[in-house]
């Protein structure tokens, strides 16, 4: 026969009650041949709401399904609101015995220990055996029940015995030690007038209160006397020990186990009588009561240093876990101090699936409720310490089965003890100990040594997580994400360690550089997708034909490098070159492409025996390739001679520079944060009716040997504009284009220079790199331009020569970004990581990176959030022969709500609004704020406006302080927080008149209303709710609590769209009052559970009037308007609803499984279209029915296996419809339209139509008085 199990659920299950009522359960339960499930927090309750969530976790792994009885010490549980979920957990889950222990229960049967008699035979023994009678009270928490049962034994026993209760001798605690303190502070304050004695609620408080009367010099008990309650170890201990009371914690604990079988095999239930036991001692005046007093001798010869147990001063485990970096070493240390806590009959670690995951466990994808669907148990110990052990890291259950071992059969009962595994919310798994049939729990031993291993667990974690982070960073950033080869940060990394490695075989060193020849080409005729493809297939050939002996880089766009070591006394003999030519000739061969492609080489060769003259040989392989090339590039154009368009253009070119023809447009370049103007930039163009674009001109002046005179023409027509035109500027910057392999000599230089030292500091030179420049050139190109506060920008890089090289031998104050990679950077993740990298190295060389071209609202977002600095492009603005002021406020505040993504999600900046009434979301934003905290009780009737834009979309949520009563004004306000985070966040016992003005919209959670609160909603704005997460409230509260009172007074309209697994957009969980006095509603739902509008579990009271509603339920199960759970009672009044609905079981308008639903609907017209494979459209599938249709004209279309119009599924309600206008309509299997006995279904005036599957169903309607 399967043996039985009862899951007792508690917390601290080593403190001295809990310890006690446990071992005594256990003795009971095993002696009736039951197995039982402790299911413990280490703590009762915890000291921050992360941890609340990591301890009390352990709860979510129970599967009540598999025991036979509950027994919850409820008292012991004190995480906030816990103890309450689980009761309505079990509630909702389990249907067989449950006994709620030492605490009052909603739904259960209580068993409460007497803590009367023990407090009142305490004040009997000081005043029958001492004859004291000023007696003094030390109290628990007030109004907590334990504390009330004390109180009312001190009190009737002094009155028993005719003393007086002098009620200035009792004052409240907390049963914690420090809680006297301020009584013993009151009491000293009159040392002549010390009472006799003190009665304490437990022995903590009487340890604190004789600690600081001793400290004080009052001794104990010749001054006054002292007595507590609970009979601990340490009030034993005590300098004097304390006279108490025991708690009849293990009587209790055997008297449910007692109960608890009684009610299973249906046997009269025992009573329960209990004696409690007084330990009488020093502290009250007696003598020591030697019955009593505490065995300090240890019950083994070992010690715990010879042991070497938990707190042996040689228990090195945390510096062993500590310094572990592979999880199989840091497990099997765990594994090897497991004997510090043994003599247990069996452990297991067990830890959720993704326990080699690093950067889960660590992070946002960590579970924080419930586990994963398999546990993997990494380590298993039993009884015997050398046999029945292992460590496994494959080892993997379903955690429905809790642990394996339950299922298993034993010829002896057992208790299985299940602890969390965490750290603050995050869940690593649970451990769960036995100790066979002994009725015993785990000391403080095993609590200290687990949290040991959790806080290790962490800390290795976050290490390997870092560590796995670091790796795939440093991978990202030295290796190119589109072709896999080195990027040039990590050419320069590796090439150190081929020139140390060529130093020591007295090699040198040879750079190959290698250019795609025609890769524009490729990316103009067959797009950037195959260009990307050609670039991915000639780095394979290079590296193919290379191998290992060579070591390569992508270095940018279409341009590689090949570093390799050579022997020194032989002259180099290109094989590189060849295998990589012979490798391109087999490409072109065999690829099928409609193109060949063709690369160019150039190799230099150096003996190089440091970094810096590696750095130098690159940069002068790549200036040279370059030369090489562009002097190949003129030759092939000479031989090919010039096209009659290249002629004309010539011949136009030469006329504009001889006649200065050129003027020049100003393009604004913007802040990525603000969208003002940062600088402008001098765009060439030719006066008149010719139209040649900037590319031409350069490149005919360049056939023309006339680039020094566009340079000059350039720099002199622009700053002529200057002379004429700076204020028009104001303080924003000028960027002019230079040719830098055609600086201005002598006579034009000193001018130059000479008219630049006018503007210091308010001109970038851009430096176009259409010729090169060499080392000793570019210096003193550099070096005249610092002098004269000049920066410089290099222009279009990531294309063309602009590549790394270049940008570390300019060095420039700001770096334009290629147009060409602004194009569709938002759907081109290479894109995205090729100016990522290059954004990055920017801002770690001090450089600005400027994005040019950007055309569209989706660049512009992309850069942004890439981290560009500066914005430049037509969709911010267009060039202008006049000076643009400022670009469209619309582009600005699109700038600005992008820019909050620098924001990081758990990264807060608070705005405290201390005096302002008004103040503007988008000032906010620039400033990078997320919060806005205001109100407070200092706030009184105050009114705070918080004024958006139309368009601007914030990412800033709204929080109202404790005791807020104020007016809150929404003014085209768009918030937004953390994802399922509340926009506007209420603080309890608060007043709060929400004024809608204008569009306003909540884009990541809805409004919180505390159960203690109230929220009106007044004005003729809109208000908008989007949601998207598991679990979700619109206007409310969470599906865990009540909210408090919610009233609708808006004339404007209220539209909540919702998407997750359970949820509810007006009302909470456990319920509260709404009402809604008018406006206009639009609520769409789409998930697994929810509620429109009132509450899941709670009662749903509802008064909605003179308002429409409009409301697509998609859910599976739920209720549209009332509760899912419990009663509803509703009454509809003027009102216009449409409700369409799909899912699989449902309720319209009243209640899925409450046990009543009242719905009364007058002087209004409703329309609901339901498809559910059950449902009911007004009324309740099984409560006690009551529809009342008046005046109204309703309509009920309902198809689905059982779904029905009115009434409820077990045919017992009561409909009433007088002069309306009444039509149901229902497909279904049952054939029944609705459910009511036809004599309690009263139709009276009016119209009604009645159709069960395409047959009408006629019902008499009778004439009444209207």
């Amino acid at each position: 026969m399967k043996r039985k199990k009862i899951a007792l659920l508690l917390a601290q299950a080593d403190e001295n009650t809990q310890r006690r009522y446990t071992e005594g359960f256990l003795r009971e339960a095993f002696a009736r041949n039951y197995d039982v499930c402790i299911f413990s927090m280490f703590l009762k309750y915890q000291e921050s709401t992360m941890r609340e969530v990591g301890e009390s976790n352990i709860y979510n792994l129970i599967q009540y399904d598999r025991f036979d009885a509950v027994v919850v010490m409820k008292d012991t549980i004190q995480t906030p609101g816990v103890a309450e979920c689980i009761e309505e957990h079990i509630k909702e889950s389990f249907k067989g015995p449950v006994v709620v222990i030492d605490a009052e229960s909603k739904y259960f049967r209580s068993i409460m220990m007497d803590h009367y008699t023990p407090i009142y035979r305490m004040v009997e023994h000081l005043i029958k055996e001492h004859g004291y009678k000023d007696i003094a009270f030390l109290n628990g928490r007030k109004n907590h029940i334990h504390s009330r049962q004390r109180l009312a034994g001190y009190v009737d026993s002094m009155t028993d015995h005719g003393l007086t209760v002098d009620e200035n001798r009792i004052y409240d605690g907390t049963y914690w030690y420090n809680s006297g303190d301020d009584m013993v502070h009151e009491l000293l304050k009159n040392r002549e007038n010390l009472p006799d004695a003190i009665v304490c609620a437990n022995d903590c408080m009487a340890i604190g209160i004789a600690s600081l009367l001793s400290a004080n010099g009052i001794r104990i008990p010749e001054d006054i006397a002292v007595v507590g309650y609970d009979s601990t170890e340490d009030g034993r201990k005590s300098p004097v020990p304390l006279t108490s009371a025991v708690i009849p914690a293990y009587e209790c604990g055997e008297y449910t186990a007692e109960l608890i079988d009684a009610i299973i095999n249906g046997d009269p239930e025992p009573e329960f009588h209990v004696c409690a036991k007084p330990f009488i001692s020093r502290s009250c005046g007696c003598e020591i009561n030697r019955d009593f007093m505490v065995d300090v001798r240890r019950k083994a010869w070992d010690t715990d240093i010879s042991s070497a147990g938990v707190n042996s001063c040689f228990n090195h485990m945390t510096e062993e876990l500590i310094s572990r970096d592979d999880y199989r070493d840091f497990f099997n240390v765990i594994f090897q101090y497991v004997y510090q806590i043994r003599d247990f009959d069996s452990f297991s670690m067990c830890l959720n699936s993704y326990w080699t995951d690093f950067e889960t466990v660590t992070g946002d994808k960590a579970l924080r409720y419930g586990y994963t669907k398999y546990m993997n148990r990494i380590i298993k110990c039993g009884a015997d310490r050398f046999v029945g052990n292992s460590i496994s890291f494959d080892e993997k259950f379903g955690t429905a089965s809790m642990i394996p071992e339950l299922d298993k059969e034993r010829d002896k009962p057992a208790a299985f003890i299940f602890t969390p595994l965490y750290f603050n919310d995050r869940t690593f798994g649970y451990s769960v100990i036995s100790y066979g049939n002994k009725a015993r729990v785990y000391g403080s031993s095993y609590r200290v040594w687990m949290k040991n291993v959790m806080m290790c667990m962490e800390a290795f974690y976050r290490q390997a997580s870092y560590i796995q982070r670091l790796g795939r960073y440093e991978a990202e950033q030295i290796r190119d994400a589109l072709t896999g080869l080195y990027n040039y940060r990590g050419f320069l990394n590796q090439g150190v360690h081929v020139v140390k490695r060529a130093v020591y075989e007295r090699k040198s060193i040879a750079i190959t550089a290698v250019d795609i020849s025609g890769l524009k080409k490729v990316n103009a005729i067959y797009g950037r997708k195959e260009g990307d493809e050609a670039i991915v297939t000639v780095s394979r050939v290079i590296n193919d034909a290379v191998g290992a002996r060579a070591l390569c880089t992508r270095m940018c766009n279409d341009e590689f490098l090949v570093c390799s070591a050579i022997d020194s006394d032989k002259e180099y003999d290109h094989n590189i070159e060849k295998s990589i030519s012979k490798g391109m000739d087999f490409l072109n061969k065999h690829s099928g492409k409609d193109y060949e492609l063709s690369v160019f080489m150039y190799t230099k060769t150096a003996m190089v025996t440091e970094k810096a003259g590696f750095d130098h040989l690159v940069n002068d392989t790549v200036n040279e390739k370059n030369n090489q090339k562009q002097k190949l590039a003129d030759r092939l154009k000479a031989e090919a001679g010039l096209t009659d368009e290249a002629i004309r253009n010539d011949r136009l070119v030469a006329e504009i520079l001889d006649n200065n023809n050129m003027a020049y447009r100003f393009q604004p370049i913007v802040s990525a944060e603000t969208g003002d103007i940062y600088a402008y930039e001098a765009l060439m163009y030719v006066k008149g009716e010719v139209k040649l674009p900037p590319l031409a001109i350069l490149e005919s002046a360049d056939r023309l040997g006339r680039l020094y005179d566009v340079e000059r023409l350039t720099f002199f027509n622009i700053l002529d504009y200057l002379d004429e035109n700076l204020e028009q500027f104001g303080d924003a910057k000028i960027f002019v284009n230079s040719i830098s392999g055609c600086q201005l000599e002598g006579e034009d230089r000193e001018k130059l220079e000479q008219r630049l030292s006018k503007y210091e500091g308010r001109i970038v030179v851009e430096l176009t790199e259409e010729t090169e420049i060499n080392d000793a050139e570019l210096d003193s190109l550099k070096e005249r331009y610092k002098r004269m506060n000049i920066d410089t920008a290099i222009d279009d890089y990531g294309a063309g020569y602009s590549n790394i090289n270049n940008l570390l031998r300019y060095m420039p104050k700001y770096v334009k970004i290629d147009r060409m990679l602004m194009a569709d950077i938002q759907d081109e993740l290479q894109k995205r990581h090729f100016v990522k990298d290059i954004i990055e190295f920017a801002h770690d060389n001090d450089i600005l990176a400027l994005a040019e071209g950007v055309e569209t609202v989706d660049e512009l977002k992309e850069v942004i959030h890439l981290g560009a600095d500066l914005i430049q492009g037509y969709y911010t603005c267009k060039p202008s022969a006049t000076i643009v002021k400022a670009i469209d406020s619309r582009i600005t505040k699109e700038i600005i709500q992008f820019g909050q993504g620098t924001i990081g999600k758990f990264k807060k900046k608070i705005y405290d609004v201390s005096d302002e009434n008004v103040f503007s979301l988008i000032k906010l934003a620039i400033n990078k704020y997320s919060d806005i905290v205001c109100g407070g009780a200092d706030c009184d009737s105050r009114k705070i406006e918080i004024l958006g834009s139309s368009g601007f979309k914030s990412n800033i949520v709204v929080k109202l302080k404790e005791g807020s009563c104020l007016t809150l004004v929404l003014n085209n306000a768009s918030l937004a927080g953390e994802k399922g985070q509340a926009c506007i966040d209420i603080g309890e016992n608060s007043d709060v008149r929400l004024l809608l003005v204008g569009d306003n919209e909540l884009r990541s959670g809805g409004i919180c209303v505390p159960e203690s609160s109230r929220l009106t909603i007044e004005g003729d704005g809109s208000l908008s709710i989007n949601i998207d997460a598991g679990k979700y409230y619109g206007i409310g509260n969470s599906i865990d609590k009540h909210h408090g009172d919610i009233i609708f007074n808006q004339d404007g309209a209220i539209k909540c769209s919702a998407n997750g697994m359970k949820g509810v957009c007006i009302g909470s969980g456990l319920g509260g009052n709404i009402r809604i006095n008018r406006g206009s509603y639009d609520i769409e739902m789409r998930g697994q559970d929810g509620v429109a509008i009132g509450a899941i579990e709670g009662e749903s009271d509802l008064r909605i009037e003179y308002c429409d509603l409009d409301i697509f339920f998609g859910v599976a199960g739920g209720t549209v308007i009332g509760s899912i759970a419990n009663d509803a009672h509703i009454r509809m009044e003027n009102d216009s609803v449409r409700i369409v609905t799909g899912g699989v079981s449902m309720t319209g308008i009243g209640t899925c499984s409450g046990s009543r639903a009242y719905v009364s609907m007058r002087n209004m017209s409703a329309s609901i279209d339901m498809r559910s494979t059950e449902g009911c459209a007004i009324g309740g599938m099984r409560a006690d029915t009551q529809v009342l249709i008046e005046y109204a004209s309703v309509t009920v279309m309902a198809e689905g296996k059982s779904c029905f119009g009115l009434g409820n599924a077990i045919k017992t309600a009561y409909i009433q419809s007088s002069n309306s206008d009444l039509k149901v309509d229902v497909v279904n299997n049952t054939g029944m339209d609705v459910g009511a006995r036809e004599e309690d279904i009263h139709i009276l005036n009016g119209r009604a139509q009645f159709i069960v599957n395409d047959t009408e169903i006629k019902r008499q309607i009778n004439a009444a008085e209207l």
